[in-house]
């Protein structure tokens, strides 16, 4: 295979298309692959090869790294609990200002409501209270963990992403060995027959 660098569409569809006719074998497949990891040039001929060799959510995304995935779910996560606390804070000032209003003014009276009944005990009212806030740190500590499940997901993608950039390293290598190789027999052979 010629050079990634230098590969026009013209010749990356012509691959394409012997990818798709089964006439590559693995290694013209594994070269092709790489070349296609990098490669800039889109066709739909190329795009639909890329999506064959599972290269569409690389080459849609080259530039989001797992840092920025790995910040964009810890941000999310810091939300959650962000909203958690802030409803946490909120029922405590309630019960807080309607503790001291009802010590400060024994006329005041409060009347809770859940689940559309009529609540008259301060203590379960403070059990709900104490539900809300339990349920909250519950949900708080699930986004956690599905945060961090999300964040390995990711480191392994890079470490696959580096593993597939090295073996595509590899192969060039050893592909402009060969074209050398396949170089020197010829000239050797030209100028014997000379």
């Amino acid at each position: 295979m010629d050079n990634k660098d230098n590969m026009t569409i013209e010749q990356l569809e012509r691959l394409a298309q012997a990818y798709f006719d089964c006439e590559l074998n693995r290694r013209e497949e594994e070269e092709l692959k790489a070349v296609l990891l990098f490669a800039e040039a889109h066709s739909a001929l190329i795009d639909e090869c890329r999506l064959a060799m599972g290269l569409e959510s690389i080459a849609a995304h080259p530039q989001t790294s797992a840092s920025t995935v790995r910040h964009r779910f810890k941000f999310y996560k810091w939300i959650a609990v962000a909203a958690c606390l802030a409803a946490i804070a909120a029922t405590g000032i309630i019960m807080l200002t309607t503790g001291e209003q009802l010590q400060n003014n024994s006329e005041t009276i409060i009347t809770v409501y859940a689940n559309g009944k009529r609540l008259t005990d301060i203590d379960q009212a403070q059990d709900i209270a104490m539900s809300r806030y339990n349920e909250c740190i519950a949900l708080a500590k699930k986004l956690e963990y599905e945060a961090d499940m999300r964040l390995k997901r990711a480191d392994k993608l890079q470490q696959s992403n580096s593993e597939i950039y090295l073996q595509a390293m590899r192969v060039q290598t050893q592909s402009e060995a060969t074209e050398a190789s396949i170089i020197n027999r010829i000239n050797k052979y030209t100028t014997s027959t000379n």
